[in-house]
């Protein structure tokens, strides 16, 4: 159980890595230079940073050998995956019919198909659209 989630933290970090490399949000270095202005007497805060360029290759590398099966080349969409899902539960809530619920299916079938038709009665209206 601890190994799973050790393995489930470690995949979160690593989308995260790719994620945050991806947007260019990894810092590399940061300077802040602050001083006081001549001319104001105010202090001021000037920060200089720097960003890592895009870096997500090797933690996509580390996904898709550690779960093939979500994120390596032959991963199945997650619209493929949803309807495998749809597909096994509603193959498991349905209730299996016995044949005796069947018999009697089919007698009241047969039953209502072996009553005549009753003809609808004909309307006639008039002229002035009146019966």
């Amino acid at each position: 159980m601890q190994v799973s989630q050790a393995r489930a933290r470690m995949a979160l970090r690593v989308v995260k890595g790719i994620m945050d490399a991806g947007m260019g949000r990894i810092v590399v270095q940061e300077q802040v230079r602050t001083w006081i202005d001549p001319d104001t007497g105010a202090e001021v805060t000037q920060r200089q940073t720097r960003y890592l360029r895009a870096q997500w290759r090797a933690l996509a590398w580390w996904l898709a050998r550690t779960y093939p099966e979500h994120y390596g080349p032959n991963a199945k969409s997650f619209e493929k995956l949803l309807d495998e899902y749809r597909g096994q539960h509603a193959l498991s809530t349905r209730a299996p019919s016995s044949s005796p619920d069947m018999a009697a299916l089919a007698e009241r079938l047969a039953t209502a198909l072996a009553r005549p038709a009753d003809p609808a009665p004909l309307l006639v209206l008039g002229a002035d659209g009146e019966l």
